[in-house]
């Protein structure tokens, strides 16, 4: 009797042992599955934007407006971002009399980011791509609608096909400094301008190359975020059927921003630019203006008056001193200034969209003499797909 007594006590403890065996194999496969999510970084994400842009001005005589559509969709994972956005404008303006309409596709637009990282390094490699699906061989009449992008938001419609190859690299200094040198080239490819005028107008047209490289420092602290970026660029020089025109000059850009945390809900922005743009070289003689410099300030307060709603007011200035004449659109950008104010509100919905609108009235002094008024309305649906 003892021995069968025995017996069921030893089948009992291999009962509990595989029991016990079973919810470690269970708990060691959790912990696998936990581990493996963790090395392989957040889940991919995929975004899809609609955001439409109307501008309207006036002033000195004239008027016009420009409304831009924009259409995105975005992936991202740990290692690979890629975007894809498509652009469709309609622009009228009326200056000294003649009136000049557009309406179409503008170029297309294609990102790609392939990202390493390590503990104290990240290294990205990326090409972004202008496919030509935009406008060029501009009529008379869409050509007076192309208007100064101190008024509106772009002036060039299509180009040719460019390629733009970039690298960068970061390096981690503890856990709230991040440096970044960086370098792009874009190879830019030739198009026809305008479908009518004079022979450089109707000739193929070569924009030139563009190499650019930037320094960058980020800080994050608890209450407060900086960022601070000083760029170059050089340019090759322009050419007209295959014969060089002209030469961009070189271009540097500094700027900063900071942001502080004022209370939980509230936050304040800041910002300064200092741009230079060196005088253009022309191979044929012309005039081209002897360089510009632009100054550019701004602050922004930002507070959360709702959960999932966001107020924003701004204030934005621009001060630019000298002359340049861009020959890709023959526009001269002379003496001015600029002001702005800007209201806006951001609603956080469910299932991860947002939807923002942007309100923004602004004021250009040119050469102490033309003024123009006006404002910008914008608005953007986001949705994670």
């Amino acid at each position: 009797l003892q021995e069968v007594i025995d017996a069921q006590k030893d089948a009992q403890n291999t009962v509990t042992f595989v029991k016990e065996a079973s919810n470690y194999v269970q708990e060691l496969g959790s912990y696998k599955l936990g581990l493996e999510k963790q090395l392989q970084g957040p889940a991919a994400a995929r975004e899809g934007t609609l955001e439409q842009r109307y501008y309207s001005w006036s002033g000195n005589g004239s008027s016009g407006y420009q409304w831009l559509k924009t259409g995105t969709v975005a992936y991202s994972d740990k290692n690979v971002d890629a975007s894809l956005r498509l652009q469709h404008i309609n622009a009228q303006a009326s200056v000294n009399g003649t009136s000049g309409y557009l309406t179409g596709w503008m170029d297309t637009q294609l990102a790609m980011t392939r990202t390493q990282e390590n503990k104290a390094q990240i290294w990205k490699y990326g090409l972004d791509v202008n496919l030509p699906t935009g406008m060029t061989r501009l009529s008379a009449t869409a050509r007076q609608a192309q208007i100064d992008d101190d008024l509106v938001e772009t002036d060039v419609f299509g180009e040719g096909w460019n390629w733009t190859p970039r690298v960068e690299w970061s390096y981690k200094k503890g856990e709230q400094d991040l440096w970044t040198l960086g370098t792009s080239y874009g190879f830019r490819g030739s198009y026809v301008r305008y479908a009518s005028g004079s022979a450089a107008d109707t000739a193929n047209y070569s924009p030139g190359n563009e190499w650019s490289r930037y320094l960058r420092w980020r800080h994050l602290g608890d209450k407060n975020r900086i960022e601070w970026e000083a760029s170059n660029s050089v340019y090759s020089a322009a050419a007209l059927n295959g014969a060089a025109w002209y030469r961009s000059g070189n271009a540097w850009d500094v700027r900063g921003s900071y942001a502080k945390t004022l209370t939980p809900t509230t936050e304040l922005q800041l910002y300064v630019r200092q741009h230079w743009d060196a005088a253009e070289h022309s191979y044929q003689g012309e005039d081209l203006g002897g360089g510009q410099k632009r100054r550019y300030a701004g602050v922004a307060l930002e507070k959360e008056v709702h959960p999932g709603r966001l107020l924003r007011l701004s204030l934005d200035g621009m001060w630019a001193d000298g002359n340049l004449l861009d020959p890709q659109t023959n526009l001269l950008k002379s003496k001015r200034q600029r002001y702005s104010f800007g209201v806006g509100y951001d609603i956080t919905l469910p299932k991860e969209r947002r939807i923002y609108l942007d309100l923004r009235w602004f004021r250009l002094h040119q050469d102490e003499a033309a003024s123009y008024h006006g404002y910008q309305l914008s608005c953007g649906f986001f949705q994670s797909l």
